[in-house]
Parts: structure tokens; sequence; C-alpha cells
């Protein structure tokens, strides 16, 4: 689970579960279990709690920028962007990472949150994943 995002001072309590929950979900389309991590864990500990749970692959994520604005008002869009690394935990090797970056529409109708923007970027590269 990646640390809460947060833009400057502000952090965004919980984000750092919702972005686990929605990859989470994603990935339970392609395989059969996920374990999903409960707290956020440094790379090494995440690799060794992935290797507890006999895991094949680790998919490690970092948000890297969370700016969740009341866009209606400001006409400044939410912004999230998360880096995903794959790892394969028995070979303790990186095969794959990306970065998704999402924003949103000005037009909003209120109570979104970055995280909203994430589940059809991660769909297109898990999905994509699974296509190789």
């Amino acid at each position: 689970m990646p640390k809460d995002g947060r833009y400057r001072t502000k952090f965004y309590s919980g984000s750092g579960h919702s972005v686990t929950a929605i990859t989470g979900l994603v990935l339970l389309q392609h395989v059969a279990q996920v374990h999903e991590g409960m707290e956020y864990e440094q790379y090494n500990d995440a690799l060794l709690s992935a290797e507890k749970y006999e895991a094949d692959y680790l998919f490690f994520q970092r948000i890297l920028h969370s700016e969740d604005r009341v866009t209606e008002w400001s006409a400044k869009p939410d912004k999230v962007q998360v880096k995903i690394t794959v790892v394969d935990v028995k070979a303790e090797k990186r095969v794959s990472a990306t970065t998704i970056d999402g924003s949103s529409g000005l037009a909003t109708f209120g109570g979104d949150h970055p995280q909203d923007l994430l589940p059809e970027p991660v769909t297109k590269y898990v999905g994509a994943l699974f296509k190789q």
C-alpha cells in the first residue's frame, strides 16, 4: 500500500488504501487471488511480504502527486500521479513499470477525489500486461 497522497502540506487520508483497492479490483479480472497490503511498507519490506504470501508478482505503488481541488469553484482540476512497479518476486526483478496520470474535467459535481481518476488508466495498463 502506498503512503497517502499529499499536496504541499495537505494530506489525503485513506488515499493509499483507495489506490491499493482500485489496483486489486482490476487485477482480480485477470488472476485468481490478490493479497493487498494493509499498511505502507517500503520496497524491501513489501518484497518480503510478497515472498511470505508466495506471490508471483508484487505491484509496488507510490502516489507521486495528488491534488484534491474544489473544481467547481476554483476551475482547477483534481490531479493524481501514481507509479506502479511490477516485480517478479522469485527473481526479485522488475518486469514492468509505469507512471499513471489522471486529471479531472472542470465540470465536476463535487465529491470526486484524485484516486477516482485511476480506474480507467490502471485497467488499461494491467490489461496490456496480460496481453503480452
